[in-house]
Formats: C-alpha cells, structure tokens, sequence
C-alpha cells in the first residue's frame, strides 16, 4: 500500500486531522464552499473545534463521517454552503 493510499485509509477512518483548528465563535469559517460540504469535528470535553475534510457531494460526506471510528467524546458535524448542519455522527 503506497503513503498516499495509507494517508487517505487513516484520513477516512479518523485517525487524522487533515485541517486547521477553528475559533469556537467563529462560524463562517464552518461553511463550506458553493455546492460543496463541509465535515465539521468538535470534542466535546474541551470543545475543541476543528475542519476535518471538504467534499463535493453530500453522499460522500455522509460515507466518510459514517466511516470514522466510532468515539464517544467527538461528534462530526456536515455542513453545507449556506452554513446549515444537515448530517451528524450522533447515534440517538
């Protein structure tokens, strides 16, 4: 398996950050470009706010925030371009 195929396996099963940390009050840095997605990861015990990826359909968000390991202390959120969550890791 080459490091790039490695990185992106690690990277869809949630093991890497692949972007910046956010400001926690700072939500237009949150949305997603014009007709893309945005996956959101926020830790609930320290509120740490970070990007984790942007894609460009819906589906594949859903399928890479659903392939993450499952963790009790973080929820990944989807964003759209309007700045609306439409997708979440929560397990109700």
């Amino acid at each position: 398996m080459k490091k790039r195929e490695r990185h992106q396996r690690k990277k869809q099963l949630g093991l890497i950050r692949v972007n910046k940390n956010l400001d926690k009050q700072d939500l237009k840095s949150r949305t997603a470009p014009e007709g893309e997605f945005r996956i959101i990861g926020v830790h609930k015990l320290n509120k740490q706010v970070w990007i984790e990826d942007t894609v460009s359909t819906f589906a594949k968000a859903k399928e890479v925030v659903d392939t993450f390991q499952e963790r009790a202390d973080v929820i990944y959120y989807v964003h759209n371009d309007s700045n609306r969550i439409i997708y979440d890791s929560k397990k109700e």
